[in-house]
């Protein structure tokens, strides 16, 4: 079946988004006897290592309508075609406006997410890690100052052991003494007596001393519970805001100057059909539909 076909070496250029690509590209319409003969929006691309100039063995041909023996029809169909790639054959990217990535020529949609996520894992990374160097000085305040009060437990509860068998060992003295003495209270006894009690008080004081040690260990503790919850809260909170930031593509054309177009092939051409089942024409050539 006769068919206007056209090679074309396409020059896409873009400096802002440093885009600078040429290809080739194959188009063929079909000649219709219409009033209309030929419409490029029915092209089908082909690759131009498809064309031979011999013809196919036992192929029936149709005829050629009218308007395929006008040479000056080839001018303007020609002229149509570099105006209808400049319409209809952008070249197409993907763009990050956040992390300013655009796709390659021939990246997939999701190839380009993929790199996105890697992006934006990578610059994730960066941000958490500068949150835990704002976090580290006050997490090292705080573990110094439960450092302090750990050991001050220590040192407290050796005192109040100390202080225990101190007191045990008073009372114990100041009652030897009162049984082994006279019937009648000695002074000397009284003072131990005295001795005795005032070791006792001394005794629960450092009790005390040893609870408020704990208490202040705990609260340190409490305090670097509490910020390491606000610190799991922010890298949270950056985790969802790099997440969000990969959904913001958006869609880049660039269509080709006619000036950047070469047509370096143009000219009538037959396109091999068959008939199927039914009996109707369907392309026989390779990646028609």
């Amino acid at each position: 079946r006769a068919h206007v076909a056209g090679c074309l070496e396409i020059y896409y250029r873009h400096a802002r988004h440093q885009v600078d690509l040429t290809r080739i590209l194959g188009l063929a319409a079909p000649l219709e006897d219409d009033p209309v003969p030929l419409d490029w929006d029915a092209a089908v691309a082909f690759d131009a290592d498809q064309l031979a100039t011999d013809p196919l063995g036992g192929a029936v041909y149709a005829p050629l309508p009218p308007a395929a023996l006008k040479a000056s029809a080839y001018r303007k169909w020609q002229k149509d075609l570099t105006r209808w790639v400049k319409a209809n054959r952008p070249l197409v990217l993907l763009r990050c406006r956040t992390l300013e990535l655009i796709s390659g020529p021939d990246e997939s949609e999701g190839a380009f997410r993929s790199r996105i996520t890697l992006a934006l894992h990578e610059k994730r990374d960066l941000a958490v890690e500068k949150l835990r160097r704002k976090y580290a000085g006050r997490f090292q305040t705080l573990k110094n100052r439960l450092l302090a009060a750990e050991q001050a437990i220590t040192r407290e509860e050796e005192q109040a052991k100390t202080r225990q068998m101190d007191t045990v060992i008073s009372f114990g003295t100041a009652i030897l003494g009162a049984f082994l003495g006279r019937k009648t209270v000695s002074t000397r006894s009284t003072a131990r007596m005295g001795t005795a009690i005032k070791s006792a008080g001394r005794m629960r004081q450092e009790k005390m001393d040893v609870e408020r040690a704990r208490e202040r260990a705990d609260a340190v503790r409490r305090q670097l519970a509490e910020l390491e919850a606000r610190l799991q809260e922010d890298i949270d909170r950056l985790h969802l805001a790099f997440d969000a930031e990969g959904d913001d593509l958006e869609t880049i054309r660039i269509a080709p100057n006619l000036s950047d177009m070469v047509v370096d092939a143009f000219g009538l051409a037959w396109m091999p059909y068959r008939r199927n089942d039914q009996g109707r024409l369907v392309p026989d050539w390779s990646g028609a539909g």
